[in-house]
């Protein structure tokens, strides 16, 4: 939350439907950013010491990229770890990743650095199984931090969050979707990982269910922006096929806005049918040693903003994107804003298909960026 608005608490109603009711001030412009992979790497033997200070871990590692989380009047992550202190996971000997994040320390911190939002439709967020999702969704409701894709079924794991902004005289309304795509047996069958109908879990990324609900979103509330965030693709690789396959068929179905995460870099950026595609943001605050070096890539992630301004048409009429330094062997594991040559390197490896709207660059109090018009 802006400085200007940090007395007012936007998030203060969670109503039916999961519906948010945010209560802004009366500026003109407004903004939602969407950040990638959160976890501050309590369950890592490497890297970041376990032992390390409270505020090294929790506060120190954010410092440099909380003027972008201050400039947002809201503020979306995707939170890779469940929140737990379970002694012991279900998949331990099973799953070679395993996270845990401290129950104190994490909602507090996620609290304090302004993450209104978190998805929770990924890989990680059942690690502990049933339990420790549960835990995890009780902890995130006690410090009124919102969360959508996950929960104690399907239904509940699916579910869109509705956010209801002013914007000048208009109230604008967006949907956050979250999936995590289906990764086969191991996932299925092995750690039921996938909500289904009486059982808890993460919701599954189904396109033509997905596609279903977009449009039941748009008959039911029209004018409503409608934002899917999946989490997917190849740790430290491009965009697959597949991907794009899917990203395609939800803008068919009438989504605005696709904003992906999961691979631990910025991949490709197209617009497809007058909508953009942001295949993935990469990480944020992601406190691992990370396999930039040995995969042989660049540690550039991006943080992107919706801006909202009640003077333009449409209302959301532009996205502007971040790049950020995500290499904690590189930064100390405190990631960092791009500099001006690195947001360079980072336009000219991600934009792929932009043909109807030539990206411009520019600096602000939050860093360099690449800005892109959307369009009706």
């Amino acid at each position: 939350m802006s400085s200007a608005s940090s007395s007012i608490r936007f998030l203060c109603a969670l109503l039916s439907i999961s519906t948010l009711l945010v209560m802004i001030g009366c500026r003109s412009e407004h903004s939602v950013l969407f950040v990638g992979d959160i976890a501050f790497g309590e369950s890592y033997r490497s890297g970041l010491p376990t032992d390390a200070s409270r505020k090294r871990r929790y506060d120190t590692s954010v410092s440099a990229l909380a003027p972008l989380l201050g400039s947002a009047d809201l503020v979306v992550g995707n939170l890779e770890t469940p929140i737990t202190n379970m002694p012991r996971s279900p998949f331990a000997g099973k799953k070679r990743y395993i996270h845990h994040a401290d129950v104190v320390e994490t909602p507090a911190a996620l609290s304090r650095h302004g993450i209104d939002i978190v998805s929770l439709a990924n890989n990680h967020a059942f690690d502990y199984g049933a339990e420790g999702l549960s835990q995890s969704i009780r902890l995130l409701d006690a410090h009124e931090i919102a969360h959508y894709g996950a929960g104690a079924s399907a239904k509940e794991a699916g579910a869109s969050l509705v956010v209801t902004m002013p914007v000048g005289d208009v109230r604008f309304r967006l949907a956050l979707i979250g999936a995590f795509e289906q990764q086969g047996k191991t996932y299925r069958d092995d750690y039921h990982f996938y909500a289904d109908r009486n059982d808890p879990g993460v919701n599954a990324l189904d396109a033509e269910a997905l596609a279903r609900q977009i449009a039941d979103l748009k008959e039911r509330m029209p004018g409503i922006f409608v934002i899917v965030t999946p989490h997917w693709g190849q740790n430290y690789g491009r965009r697959t096929a597949a991907q794009r396959h899917i990203a395609h068929a939800l803008i068919d179905a009438g989504a605005d806005l696709i904003v992906g995460h999961g691979a631990h870099l910025a991949q490709t950026i197209e617009r497809y049918r007058d909508r953009l595609i942001l295949y993935n943001l990469g990480n944020f605050v992601f406190l691992s040693p990370g396999r930039y070096a040995q995969k042989k890539v660049d540690a550039i992630s991006l943080a992107a903003e919706l801006v909202l301004d009640e003077r333009q048409t449409p209302i959301a009429h532009a996205v502007r994107l971040y790049p950020i330094i995500t290499d904690n062997l590189r930064t100390g594991y405190q990631p960092r804003p791009a500099n001006r040559k690195e947001r360079d390197q980072a336009l000219k490896r991600i934009v792929e298909s932009i043909p109807t709207t030539i990206p411009r660059t520019g600096h602000s109090t939050m860093g360099p960026y690449i800005e892109i018009t959307l369009t009706n």
